[in-house]
């Protein structure tokens, strides 16, 4: 395409080891949102109404002087059961995996998730990722803070 992407966004799902107070290793679940764009008119048009950005405009042939702006947000983290932690830190098995031996099911990661079924569907995969996409976007709504 002649017009390059407005938005760059990215979502990986993944595990951090917490120590617990007895000296041993949890598994919690958690996942990471980023978008990359610019200070171009399109990418800060989410502007808030307070924001003091003022988007201007290029001279002719200058593409070039929009800066990159980066939004990095975390879901939140929730403790995985004792079986699916040993499945993943001893078999060396894809959470995804793990949940599906664990709780019977083919494929639950292209579903509700892990999250999904631990909260019985009150958060769904979907849902469990939309804050972290909001918060992501706070550098966006904001950007004379981020650049």
């Amino acid at each position: 395409s002649d017009h390059p992407a407005d938005f760059g966004v990215g979502l990986e799902g993944g595990i951090e080891i917490i120590k617990n107070d007895a000296g041993g290793d949890d598994l919690w679940c958690m996942a990471f949102m980023c978008i990359i764009g610019t200070t171009s008119e399109l990418c800060t048009s989410c502007k808030h109404p307070q924001s003091t950005f003022e988007f201007v405009q290029p001279l002719q042939g200058n593409q070039d002087h929009n800066k990159e702006i980066v939004g990095i947000a975390k879901t939140a983290a929730f403790p995985l059961p004792i079986e699916i932690s040993r499945l993943v830190m001893e078999e060396k098995q894809e959470l995804g995996h793990a949940d599906d031996q664990v709780f019977n099911r083919v494929n639950g990661k292209q579903g509700d998730g892990t999250v999904g079924m631990l909260t019985k569907s009150l958060v769904s995969r979907a849902e469990y990722y939309t804050h972290a996409l909001y918060l992501a976007l706070i550098p966006f709504v904001w950007p004379e803070h981020y650049v």
